[in-house]
């Protein structure tokens, strides 16, 4: 019953017209990075969240996060993904943490 529900916004036709949105931000991608040519090194990784990120909030909420946009890509959510990564080990065998982690986030 739940993927009924999400079916319409994973058809062919629903990412088809977002299509044009996709090809945008990559050759914002592009153009950045090519702009960092002979600039010094830059984090590769921080450049494609920002671009899975832009993407992703643009089609879920109608409003890119502007990632893309910002100085050497950052700050992004990058390092609030890679840190929860890291606790998912962690809360596999500690499964109480989950629940105390919500509600002191509260």
């Amino acid at each position: 019953m739940r993927r009924n529900t999400l079916n319409r916004y994973f058809s062919k036709a629903a990412v088809g017209k977002f299509e044009p949105y996709i090809k945008q931000s990559c050759d914002k991608l592009t153009k950045r990075l090519l702009d960092y040519r002979g600039k010094g090194p830059m984090t590769i990784s921080s450049a494609y969240s920002s671009f899975a990120t832009d993407v992703i909030t643009e089609y879920l909420f109608g409003e890119s996060f502007e990632y893309l946009d910002r100085d050497r890509f950052l700050p992004n959510l990058q390092p609030a993904s890679d840190s929860f990564g890291a606790m998912l080990p962690t809360l596999r065998f500690v499964p109480w943490l989950s629940s105390a982690m919500r509600l002191v986030s509260k």
